[in-house]
């Protein structure tokens, strides 16, 4: 009979980085897999899928509550290592009441009651949970680790108390030097790549040998992706000229106006390219918050600016971004980052996607002194601090030298890096080898359960 293993999917977006990645395919084969789920979690067809609600679920008032707490403990981790609201996106969209409330309470004698509500009463006992994994005797809860998942925090925290091994998978890149958010501390974590193993041991106090390199599930279908093949392969399948250099601007979910920087980028791809070699393909964040901008631009009315071919049918010219749908297609994202020459971005995950396809990248790290949030502080951060260094990223810290960074970025590109180097060098924040992710997962589960 095989093993039992329950995976915990909190949300949509999870089941995109566990299961729709392909992270669980080995495990799928070797153990009997079950995947839990709250209700408004999507359905998943063809496999042993169960939707189970807590006993905060339906409840606004406790919600609002754990929100709360949710910060509460951001406020805290922030204090411990004295970083600022600026410093934090999420802490900085608070209102200035909700700011001085967490601070209030995040110091220490106050905090220390707030915990013990929290851990005792709030995510006390759920009978619920209990019940369900008393009936289904799994050998290993796998959960990830993401923010604001109080879903998978009370699932670890039931299972830990019936003796039951747990696992963490980190979904986010900064989880464990911005976020701070691990409430539980379970049999393993995994994580991406040594610079998270250092963060989550020094930052976060995690014991060493719970802590193992694993790479990162969403990602690791970059590493070489491309290398037989080669660019024009995938510029045919999206509609790509074959003979442009092809700079990515990928949009991010913070607020940044990205359509007034796009419009000057055109501006000086026309001074700059006389023989219009180059070509900036736009891809808006697929869930990106509403945004402020200085004026109105309409991409069509750019020169040396295209949509991405997924997005053609959405007129991107607003200032208010909720109404863009969310969309994602692996098969999309790895022939987009093969087509491409090299990625411009106001900091965000997809420059260490850019590395692992070997291409350079340019950051923009300057405030559009029209959203609150400011991109600077993202060169502060722990996650970032190490790539820093690296030879292939670009970053603009001053909006007035944008035109003088971005031509010599240009320059950069046409030179045409070593992409192996660039992919080496990317190991330390995310680990790859000649195995999948899903076969280095399988092997780590293997050894919680069987030893």
């Amino acid at each position: 009979m095989k093993k039992k293993v329950l995976v915990v999917l909190p949300s949509d977006r999870i089941v995109q980085v566990l299961y729709s990645s392909g992270a669980l395919d080995q495990i799928y084969i070797k153990y009997d897999v079950t995947t839990l789920s709250p209700g408004e979690v999507g359905e998943l067809d063809g496999i042993k899928h169960c939707k189970l609600d807590t006993k905060l679920s339906g409840s606004k008032i406790l919600n609002w509550i754990d929100t709360q707490l949710w910060y509460h403990y951001l406020y805290e981790y922030m204090q411990k290592h004295n970083i600022s609201e600026k410093e934090s996106f999420k802490a900085s969209q608070l209102s200035m009441r909700s700011q001085l409330m967490h601070k209030m309470l995040s110091r220490k004698w106050i905090s220390k009651t707030i915990g013990k509500f929290s851990e005792n009463i709030l995510l006390g006992e759920d009978k619920g949970i209990k019940k369900y994994l008393q009936e289904l005797e799994p050998d290993l809860v796998l959960a990830p680790g993401a923010a604001i998942d109080t879903y998978s925090h009370m699932i670890l925290k039931s299972a830990k108390n019936l003796g039951i091994k747990t696992a963490i998978i980190v979904a986010h890149w900064d989880y464990f030097s911005k976020k701070g958010m691990l409430r539980i501390n379970p049999d393993k974590v995994f994580v991406w790549g040594e610079e998270m193993r250092q963060a989550a041991i020094e930052r976060n106090e995690l014991i060493p040998d719970t802590v193992s390199i694993l790479g990162s599930p969403q990602m690791d279908k970059y590493a070489g992706y491309g290398r037989e093949t080669g660019k024009n392969n995938s510029r045919e399948k999206l509609g790509f000229p074959e003979d442009k250099i092809l700079l990515l601007f990928a949009g991010t979910s913070a607020p940044f106006d990205e359509l007034y920087l796009l419009e000057r980028l055109d501006g000086y791809l026309t001074e700059f390219d006389k023989n219009k070699k180059i070509l900036i393909v736009y891809r808006p964040h697929p869930g990106a918050w509403d945004r402020a901008t200085k004026k109105s631009v309409k991409i069509k009315d750019l020169k040396n600016v295209i949509l991405d071919p997924q997005r053609k049918s959405v007129e991107v010219d607003s200032a208010r971004w909720g109404s863009l749908q969310h969309y994602s297609d692996n098969s999309h994202y790895l022939d987009l980052m093969n087509a491409i020459d090299g990625l411009v971005t106001p900091f965000s995950t997809m420059i260490v996607e850019s590395a692992l396809c070997g291409k350079p990248s340019l950051c923009i790290a300057y405030p559009d002194g029209v959203n609150k949030w400011d991109f600077s502080e993202a060169l502060n951060t722990e996650h970032i601090k190490p790539l820093l260094a690296k030879d292939w990223l670009t970053c603009c810290t001053d909006e007035s030298k944008i035109k003088e960074v971005f031509k010599q970025y240009l320059e950069q590109v046409s030179l045409k890096q070593d992409s192996e180097l660039i992919r080496e060098s990317i190991k330390e924040t995310i680990h790859y080898d000649k195995r999948t992710y899903s076969q280095r997962l399988e092997t780590e589960v293997s050894k919680m359960i069987l030893h």
